[in-house]
């Protein structure tokens, strides 16, 4: 893993010119961490599990260090080395529980230092002379690290993944990758930036470091700034997608609603196991794309117990059933067990609604599209329900 983030190179753009050992050995940045002395295991579970399975398989292993002994690890651009480190790291008096020390000396932009404790607590701080380079800047951005003041909560798993889709599992360095994330889980961090001064707090299973260093170790095989256009412009929202929590995450399936990226139904789709809000908001964007081949997943996803599912999922009947068809027979047909009494009497209004239209018009209904009147009604309804979903997520945000 971490010899991963030796080779991910300095954290500025790739595009220029290569500098010369000496210009490349001053400008990358470097990281001197420190972790304290953990022979019961009760630090950080990510760092426990990297200490005892990741760091004694790598070359600058000294073969005489116990994984459980204070470690010493420096890295940087072309260079990693792993040495014991004094029993106690210096801290002050009142820092017992203190259980990691790090110093982030990035050129340009100012030194950064960390602390860490048992639980995965952390605190980084410094002073800032200038804006991230363009590669750290636009990752930045991406996750909206920069854009709010509040805490943002991002699962560790999900972004690693969402970030180096390609080399999850294909081989055994990726999978050490994807198994350090899973054991950092859920990260929470804020930003309080007040310049020139840098203060980041946060806490995860693996602190704030080590997911920072998967992240770039991902970022450095599968980079997550991607080209600007059409496609490009919506990239954050389908990275926030995959591994933001709480309202980031509700947020981005709403901007995927009306984004034209072909990744979109997709990461949609995905949504539909999320939290009841972010689901509810999935469905509804689904709908508005004209997603049908997402319908049976969204009638999945309805569930009486989770607020506005069924009637976003019968919107999504009225909308997307297709013609008549063995397909949409297939969908009626598995509504019959449907936990949802408003989903299992579909297919009787449905008919019913049939025989009324040949009544009326004399002929057989051909299809279950609604009259314009019926379709804006469905929209007016899933405008409405979506709107009474942020409503109350803001409120319960808010402690209304």
């Amino acid at each position: 893993m971490l010899a991963l983030c030796v080779a991910a190179g300095p954290l500025q753009s790739q595009q220029h010119a290569a500098p010369s050992p000496t210009a490349a050995a001053a400008e990358s940045p470097t990281a001197e961490i420190t972790l304290a002395a953990d022979p019961e295991c009760k630090g950080p579970a990510a760092w426990c599990w990297v200490r005892e399975n990741v760091l004694p398989s790598l070359d600058a292993w000294p073969s005489d260090l116990n994984p459980h002994d204070a470690i010493r690890i420096h890295v940087s651009r072309d260079h990693l080395e792993i040495a014991p480190a004094p029993a106690t790291p210096p801290a002050p008096p009142d820092s017992a529980s203190h259980y990691l020390h790090a110093e982030l000396r990035i050129p340009v932009t100012g030194t950064l230092r960390v602390t860490g404790d048992v639980d995965g607590r952390e605190e980084w701080t410094g002073k800032v002379h200038a804006t991230p380079a363009r590669r750290l800047g636009h990752l930045l951005r991406t996750l909206g690290v920069t854009a709010a003041p509040g805490p943002l909560e991002l699962d560790v798993a999900a972004l690693v993944a969402a970030v180096d889709p390609l080399h999850v599992d294909a081989d055994a360095t990726s999978a050490q990758l994807a198994l350090a994330a899973a054991h950092c889980g859920v990260v929470t961090l804020q930003l309080l930036h007040t310049s020139p001064t840098l203060r980041v707090v946060g806490r995860s299973d693996g602190g704030l470091l080590l997911p920072a260093l998967l992240l770039v170790a991902a970022d450095a095989r599968a980079p997550i700034v991607t080209a600007a256009g059409p496609t490009g412009a919506d990239h954050r929202w389908l990275v926030r997608a995959r591994c933001a929590r709480g309202f980031e995450r509700t947020e981005a399936a709403r901007q995927l609603a009306i984004s034209d990226d072909p990744r979109a139904a997709e990461a949609l789709a995905d949504l539909l196991l999320a939290d009841p809000w972010t689901r509810a908001t999935a469905i509804s964007a689904l709908v508005r794309r004209r997603e049908a081949e997402a319908l049976p997943d969204v009638l999945a996803a309805a569930a009486p117990d989770a607020v506005l599912t069924e009637p976003l999922a019968e919107a999504a009947l009225w909308q997307l059933l297709p013609p008549p068809s063995p397909a949409r027979a297939a969908v009626l047909r598995s509504l019959a067990g449907h936990d949802s009494e408003t989903l299992r009497t579909f297919p009787a209004r449905l008919a019913q609604w049939r025989q009324l239209g040949a009544a009326r018009t004399g002929t057989q209904h051909p299809g279950v599209r609604p009259s314009p009147d019926r379709s804006a009604a469905i929209h007016w309804l899933s405008g409405t329900a979506v709107l009474i979903a942020a409503l109350l997520l803001w409120r319960r945000r808010h402690g209304g």
